[in-house]
């Protein structure tokens, strides 16, 4: 069942194992039994936020011209914690010429052990398709966190290109950031 759909609620698993096999589960054993189903299936959480760098480096050495950052916090000598990464594909960077000159921003939680925010910036192409331009992630939605998010979207894909228009929800992140920094200031008309 958790195979099929990783997002099934633990009541649905309760009143299966009721009806399928005639046992009465409590809540609980049905959890810890749904979350070793999740960690066989698809691995635990400390080892996939292990991987993170060694997934973004194979993906930059395969597509020329990707960028990554991960900056993390060493706690000790045995593990990291992410702070914030940014990455942009290398098609990203080169297809956003030809997108209209307007980038919208926004960050989503995540959910899970480990929380957090993923942040995301788009553009529309030709096509008035969704074109993703770049990624990132942050504890936090704040002032540091979009600070470093919408700092390296400008450096990395916009590229100095005039007439840029920014689109956002108004976070009291994005906004500080806008108004502390020269480059974010209105296009001139």
């Amino acid at each position: 069942m958790v195979g099929i759909d990783p997002a099934l609620r633990i009541g649905v698993i309760v009143v299966f194992i009721k009806e399928q096999y005639r046992y009465k589960v409590s809540y609980w054993k049905a959890w810890n039994a749904e979350q070793n189903a999740i960690e066989t299936l698809f691995g635990n959480w400390k080892n996939s936020y292990a991987i993170m760098p060694t997934y973004l480096a194979a993906i930059a050495y395969h597509n020329e011209g990707t960028i990554y950052e991960l900056r993390n916090n060493q706690c000790d000598d045995s593990y990291r914690v992410f702070d914030k990464n940014f990455w942009a594909l290398s098609g990203s960077i080169e297809g956003f010429v030809h997108c209209r000159p307007i980038i919208s921003v926004d960050a989503t939680h995540l959910r899970g052990k480990y929380n957090g925010k993923l942040f995301i910036a788009m553009a529309i192409d030709a096509n008035e398709g969704i074109f993703p331009l770049a990624f990132g992630y942050g504890e936090e939605e704040s002032y540091e966190t979009w600070n470093y998010f919408l700092k390296r979207v400008w450096h990395y894909v916009v590229k100095g290109r005039d007439g840029i228009c920014l689109l956002s929800d108004r976070h009291r992140g994005i906004l500080a950031v806008i108004n502390s920094d020269a480059q974010f200031k209105e296009p001139k008309t």
